[in-house]
């Protein structure tokens, strides 16, 4: 059953995402909420918020937004037309 996250558990999330697994941020939680948090639980949550894996790494950080695809080829298109 999904509970609700508290304001310290997220910001806890948000804080440390950079530093550890999602594994090792569950067991944290776990330890010191006194619920179980599961790795998918912390995987979900960071989702959520927008905060993706470094490639190869366990560990996190902030991604930046995709560009809008047709911002970048407007210009070509015009281009094109002309």
């Amino acid at each position: 059953m999904n509970k609700k996250w508290t304001i310290s558990e997220e910001k806890y999330l948000r804080d440390n995402v950079d530093k550890l697994t999602d594994v090792e941020i569950s067991v944290e939680l776990t330890r010191t909420s006194g619920r179980e948090f599961t790795m998918l639980a912390v995987r979900k949550k960071r989702q959520k918020f927008g905060l993706k894996k470094a490639r190869g790494r366990g560990y996190c950080k902030l991604e930046e937004p995709a560009k809008d695809f047709y911002a970048e080829v407007e210009p070509i298109i015009q281009t094109a037309i002309v």
